[in-house]
């Protein structure tokens, strides 16, 4: 199978690129691998740019006061992960984003995706979905955040992303739904206990 296969057909979910484009897409990525527990972006140094997870599982979080990391995204395959606010600001990175499985990734430049917007504009279309989409996932987390208790947040995200529970330790489930370990715990005991 093509390295690229999955990136165009996520291209081609929201854009129609002719063959010739699809060939000059791949030259504005680089394949990137990562061992477990590598860091894609490290906080506190610029981020340039965004990686597209083609095989194994990142998260990024954010170191609290104590040091307590804080979860905020995971992102396994065919998924997009990069600290936005690094990217668009230009300024260092509030996040890290540390492989939690063996990782493979193509990872886009800013160089690079100005030069592939210019080279085929229709890009562009995609990558403004693309943000639009991780907005409206982030203003839901947000409500949610405020409007659900924990265990209205657990199930919540045994829905959406069930499947991330075999491939992410519960203390890093629970930092990303915003209460600890023992909590979770707790959580779901009773939930079993209910079945």
């Amino acid at each position: 199978m093509d390295t690229y296969e999955t990136l165009i057909k996520t291209f081609e979910k929201y854009i129609v690129l002719t063959p010739e484009e699809k060939e000059l897409v791949k030259k504005f990525f680089i394949i990137r691998t990562f061992n477990k527990k590598d860091f894609l972006v490290n906080e506190g140094e610029l981020c340039e740019g965004t990686f597209y997870i083609l095989k194994g599982c990142v998260h990024s979080f954010f170191k609290g006061k104590h040091l307590e990391k804080h979860t905020t995204h995971f992102a396994i395959e065919d998924w997009w992960i990069t600290d936005m606010t690094s990217i668009i600001f230009q300024k260092l990175a509030l996040t890290s984003i540390q492989a939690l499985e063996p990782t493979t990734a193509l990872f886009l430049s800013i160089k690079q995706s100005e030069k592939m917007f210019e080279a085929i504009p229709k890009m562009e279309k995609f990558f403004r979905i693309l943000s639009q989409r991780n907005q409206a996932s982030f203003q839901q987390r947000i409500l949610h955040s405020l409007s659900m208790n924990a265990t209205e947040r657990y199930l919540n995200f045994r829905e959406k992303y069930g499947f991330l529970e075999s491939r992410v330790p519960q203390y890093m489930i629970a930092s990303f739904l915003g209460i600890t370990p023992e909590f979770l715990s707790i959580i779901r005991n009773k939930l079993s206990k209910q079945k």
